[in-house]
């Protein structure tokens, strides 16, 4: 089977597009795709994205080759299976796929399960649990309901006005009832100057901005005679008494509305200044993803010598009572060491004397006198006679002065 057999075949259910895993998987090589978007039979759309020659003119390519790339190994067929639990277009994105209002979608948007990250500048990722009530499959792709798409909108900080024009397509095109939206409008009614949690006024607003309050208006009386089976004369005889009652009604509102405004143009105007801070501190949030790991595994290798600081902390208190018990010894070791010093400085007298008195070589006179032979000792021994006959020249011997030297 040709190259060009397989990818048509790979490319047919998947709006004309391929990816280099899926080419893979059929026996395709690198250097096969390469070669064939040399020769014009393949586009690179973005990385291991192509897309065959004739699918370069359908309408959102680009969205749909990014959504293959966010799981590129696997078949749309089979990925569609997946409903909330894989990526599903949402934002402002899913706006632009419905066709509703004017919002600018530089960026392809996604609602994901589970963090997942992208180094694509084209790509930004939400990461949010969806149930399968806020998930339809629209021109072959999850899509996130209107309902949901508007309430998505509204977190992410777009001005009431955007909101309002995706609103009001949704309910011109049939794709939305407003009582989905009554209960979750409810958290965004202060953002518009409105009473904490009232969510009725909030969607009237929207509903007023963007030119559709009275179709919802005529929907909700077509519903009432469909259900009732009413008349046509007495349908609008009722529709008269109810709109002078809720224009009695919605007068007061009004005005406060009115007087609110100012405050809603401020607060829309602040919140567009600060969506580029919330897409810095989400390009942070994402760059810091690493560092917070770092920290978890720095924390889980430090438990164990934090244990052991828990577990040396009563040894450690022993040791300072220990220590404040001893203060008393210690001081009296001090004030004695001070009434040694004057005997210290004796001693030390003492061993300079004496170390000058070696020095010199000089003996006591009382040592070199018990050298000396007793005289009459001496004479006796040499004679022989008694001490009276001592000799003369032993006697001369000892009246001569010592010899210092």
């Amino acid at each position: 089977m040709s190259t060009e057999i397989v990818l048509s075949d790979l490319g047919a259910g998947q709006w004309g597009l391929v990816t280099a895993p899926q080419a893979r998987a059929a026996g395709l090589s690198r250097v096969q795709l390469s070669r064939m978007c040399s020769a014009g039979l393949l586009v690179r759309l973005a990385h291991g994205v192509y897309a065959l020659r004739g699918a370069m003119g359908a309408e959102s390519i680009e969205l749909y080759a990014a959504w293959l790339a966010l799981d590129p190994a696997r078949l749309a067929v089979n990925r569609l299976s997946d409903g909330p639990d894989g990526p599903v277009v949402s934002h402002a994105s899913a706006a632009a796929f419905f066709g509703f209002g004017d919002l600018d979608s530089d960026r392809h948007e996604f609602t994901v399960p589970a963090r997942k990250q992208t180094r694509r500048p084209d790509l930004r990722l939400h990461r949010g649990a969806l149930s399968s009530d806020d998930v339809v499959v629209h021109r072959g792709l999850p899509v996130t309901t209107p309902a949901r798409t508007v309430v998505d909108l509204l977190t992410d900080g777009h001005d009431g006005g955007h909101v309002a024009g995706v609103l009001a397509g949704a309910i011109r095109a049939r794709q939305l009832n407003v009582d989905e939206l009554r209960g979750q409008l409810a958290p965004f009614a202060v953002r518009f100057g409105f009473r904490r949690h009232d969510g009725e006024a909030l969607l009237q607003h929207l509903l007023e901005l963007g030119g559709v309050a009275e179709q919802v208006d005529a929907d909700a009386l077509a519903e009432a005679a469909r259900a009732a089976t009413m008349s046509m004369p007495a349908v609008l005889a009722a529709a008269e008494i109810a709109r002078s009652t809720l224009e009695e009604h919605v007068a007061p509102l009004r005005a406060i509305q009115d007087a609110a405004a100012p405050s809603r143009a401020m607060l829309e105007a602040l919140s567009a200044q600060l969506a580029p801070s919330r897409a810095m501190l989400e390009a942070l949030s994402a760059q810091l993803a690493p560092s917070r790991a770092m920290l978890d595994a720095l924390d889980a290798q430090a438990a164990p010598f934090r244990a052991i600081q828990e577990a040396t902390a009563p040894s450690r208190a022993m040791l300072e009572r220990l220590n404040a018990q001893l203060a008393p010894s210690r001081e009296m070791l001090d004030a004695l060491d001070a009434q040694m010093a004057p005997f210290r400085a004796v001693q030390a007298d003492m061993e300079r004397i004496k170390a000058v008195i070696d020095l010199a070589g000089v003996r006591p006179r009382s040592s070199r006198r018990a050298l000396r032979p007793e005289p009459l000792e001496l004479s006796a021994a040499c004679s022989g006679s008694g001490p009276d006959e001592t000799p003369q020249t032993l006697r001369d011997a000892q009246d001569q002065p010592e010899d210092d030297h």
